[in-house]
């Protein structure tokens, strides 16, 4: 039957050759008929052999099974023009993807839950915001009550936020990886980053442009002092925020990983229990909810701020409020650069990262703060040495 195989398969390549010529109509109708009986010829074999191979033959010599072992692989070779002679590998094969890993850092911040506004083409932004709401009073007859509704602004400015980096040009020759790729993915999420730490905490005085919570003027006064973290932090924290009457909802716990261990270590007096429940998000794991009892709240890590254990005296260490309540303004697109002819000279690609920007708290009191307790200069003291008076 091998044998056979063997010449069904030479013989289809003759016609097949044969064909590449002139062929008149009636040796077409030869070379067809002839096709037809091979295919028919060759499939009764081969079923004949895959039959043969599954019952097996137990009552022949280990010769005769040594030659229906080479006759199976011939015809397998016949089959597919190609065979596995050896289960083993006489190397390693080596492996590069295409793409660039990116960090760990990709989980959602607080740049995705405030508000963003397009202010493409504008010079600044002014944000008006109610800040004392009128209240409502019984009267005599005859006697007239006012109650004032105060008003005040955020104003937001842009400022330019860039990155630069410089690559080699030789990546886009020698490697199939796609580092120029990456590189613009790199410094779009550095840009989101540095925009996203200005939210929390800019270095922005009076009169300038991007005001982070910690100088936003709409929530100067709203400050929360604690000395350290314990069973009652969260619920004294979420119950400050707001106004006599409400406790605001959809608010978020700005915080550093660190105090965030240190609420999962607190424990209850009697049963050792932990306090706290942490429950992060598998979607976005720098954010969660931390729940304690019947109340919980949103959290999300942010590394701008300072562990409650590393900050001194008066330095805000959280953020609680609603991330609605501040307003990032895009006063032109994100844009990724990449030039060959900036850095020429050294044989090195250059990519910029830009874009305008601006922010503000434009909802009065919209953030807490809370804060480490003590005075700068009651720290100062302790730290001075005591001298005897006479």
């Amino acid at each position: 039957m091998l044998k056979r195989l063997q010449e069904i398969e030479a013989r289809k390549k003759e016609l097949l050759t044969e064909l590449e010529g002139d062929v008149t109509e009636e040796r077409m109708a030869q070379i067809e008929a002839e096709q037809s009986a091979l295919a028919q010829e060759e499939k009764t074999l081969r079923k004949k052999l895959d039959i043969r191979e599954r019952l097996g033959n137990r009552t022949e010599s280990p010769e005769a099974g040594d030659a229906d072992s080479a006759e199976t692989r011939a015809r397998q070779f016949v089959e597919t023009r190609s065979t596995t002679i050896s289960s083993g590998m006489i190397a390693v094969p080596s492996n590069t993807q295409n793409e660039v890993n990116p960090t760990l850092e990709s989980g959602r911040s607080i740049l995705d839950m405030v508000r963003v506004e397009d202010c493409l083409g504008m010079g600044s932004n002014i944000v008006p915001y109610e800040k004392h709401g009128m209240a409502a009073d019984t009267s005599k007859e005859g006697e007239s009550k006012s109650s004032d509704f105060v008003t005040d602004y955020a104003e937001i400015k842009p400022v330019t936020v860039t990155v630069y980096t410089e690559v080699s040009r030789e990546t886009r020759k020698l490697t199939p990886v796609k580092y120029m790729e990456a590189v613009q993915r790199a410094a779009t999420a550095a840009l989101r980053k540095k925009v996203a730490a200005l939210v929390v905490s800019s270095d922005a005085e009076e009169n300038t442009v991007f005001f982070g919570i910690n100088k936003a003027k709409a929530c100067k006064d709203s400050i929360k002092e604690i000395d350290s973290i314990d069973a009652t932090t969260l619920r004294d924290i979420i119950l400050s925020f707001g106004g006599d009457e409400d406790v605001a909802g959809a608010a978020v716990l700005l915080l550093t990983k660190k105090d965030l261990q240190a609420f999962g270590a607190i424990r209850g007096e009697k049963e050792k229990k932990p306090v706290y429940e942490i429950i992060p998000d598998t979607q976005n794991p720098n954010s969660g909810v931390i729940k304690d009892g019947g109340l919980s709240c949103r959290y999300s890590l942010n590394s701008r701020l300072t562990a409650l254990s590393d900050a001194t005296a008066e330095s805000d260490v959280m953020y609680y409020g609603k991330p609605m309540a501040y307003e990032v303004d895009i006063f032109s697109d994100y844009t990724i650069t990449v030039s060959e002819e900036a850095a020429l000279k050294n044989r090195m690609i250059a990519v910029l990262g830009e874009v305008m920007v601006g922010g503000n708290v434009t909802t009065y009191n919209g953030f807490l703060k809370i804060r480490k307790k003590g005075t700068a200069q009651a720290a100062a003291q302790q730290e001075s040495p005591k001298t005897n008076e006479g």
